[in-house]
């Protein structure tokens, strides 16, 4: 489900921009298609934000080995930092369908990976606490949580890509593509606060139930924390407001785009794009650069061995690879195993446990 998430997205970023090409007309247009001229130094400044975002994301996504279910971040945020250069350039051809198109396209579908990503740690992060928080802790069975929201998902990506091919046909047809937008918009919302709301019982329960069962030996501190490092952390409390922060900054960025699709193509929200900035740009930034600095893995995987009675744990998939390694000689050090298959400093063996392949 994952991997047909990023396919989905990297799909959509491609055929919205070919059907703007294809579409692409320009006589007869003497006013912005957007509605205004955006800034091009916003769009640099943009640009560079994610951009830089993104670099460690991929740097990250590397070092622990390339797990291929959470490639959907770093991907989405690459398309995130196409749209804000692609915005760039359209300032130079304001009249011209193909680059208001593209760019608007990656800038409002791109976010659409960043749920997919929340979606995906969740029940990993439940499943690295053990089988009766996995079990108890969630108002949906675990197994589902990702076929559900990644399913909706997907619909709603479909819903947008549908409206922004309405969109680039142009004439009567642009209406109802604004309006295909909202609706996938809205959808989206629905399904993304209903997700909040899975997210927030599930802290509540661990927090009151379960907390002695995964209270961490090195509770998270800030001042000594290395974002660098590839050191597991074993504080599940670190994922879990990163995950809260993230949905209160997709959820600012959905209520704001349906409030100005609802307003139309040419609404004051529409055409002043400090409002986009305020209230789409920094939030979603802010909430993917909190991913970058906390690696995710690194949690999941330190609750995983926080709660480890045996070399051996079933109960994460990183441990389920070690297990599979039956010759293998594990060896623990105070920095993790290794495996000189997959980097670190190699000892003969060793099989990794941070970092993994997934």
């Amino acid at each position: 489900m994952a991997r047909a998430s990023s396919g989905m997205l990297a799909f959509a970023s491609f055929a919205t921009m070919v059907a703007a090409v294809e579409s692409s007309d320009t006589e007869g247009r003497s006013e912005p298609i957007a509605g205004f001229l955006p800034s091009q130094a916003a769009s640099l400044v943009g640009a560079c934000a994610f951009f830089l975002t993104t670099v460690l994301l991929w740097a990250h996504f590397h070092r622990s080995g390339r797990p291929w279910y959470f490639s959907v971040l770093p991907l989405s945020m690459t398309t995130m930092t196409g749209g804000f250069v692609l915005r760039f350039f359209y300032h130079n051809h304001p009249e011209d369908l193909a680059w208001y198109i593209s760019y608007y396209c990656l800038l409002l579908l791109s976010p659409i990976g960043f749920l997919a990503a929340d979606y995906i740690l969740l029940p990993r992060l439940g499943r690295a606490m053990g089988d009766e928080i996995a079990k108890k802790a969630f108002v949906l069975p675990v197994r589902l949580i990702v076929k559900f929201f990644l399913t909706a998902d997907i619909i709603t990506l479909l819903i947008q890509m549908s409206g922004g091919g309405l969109m680039a046909s142009g004439g009567d047809m642009a209406s109802l593509g604004n309006k295909a937008m909202l609706v996938g918009l809205i959808v989206q919302v629905l399904t993304f606060s209903f997700f909040t709301l899975v997210l927030l019982i599930f802290g509540w329960r661990v927090h009151r139930r379960y907390s002695h069962l995964v209270h961490p030996n090195k509770p998270f501190k800030i001042n000594r924390f290395n974002p660098f490092s590839i050191e597991p952390v074993s504080d599940w409390r670190v994922l879990f407001w990163i995950l809260v922060i993230t949905c209160v900054g997709i959820e600012v960025r959905c209520v704001f785009r349906i409030i100005e699709g609802i307003g139309g193509h040419d609404s004051y929200l529409a055409v002043h794009e400090v409002f986009f900035y305020l209230f789409d740009c920094i939030p979603l930034w802010i909430s993917m650069t909190l991913f970058a600095y906390v690696w995710p893995l690194r949690v999941i995987d330190g609750v995983a061995m926080e709660g480890s009675t045996t070399r051996f744990d079933s109960r994460h998939e990183v441990f389920r690879r070690i297990s599979t390694h039956e010759d293998a000689n594990v060896s623990f050090t105070s920095e993790g195993p290794y495996d000189s298959k997959y980097g670190g400093r190699p000892q003969s063996g060793d099989v990794p446990l941070y970092p993994y392949r997934a």
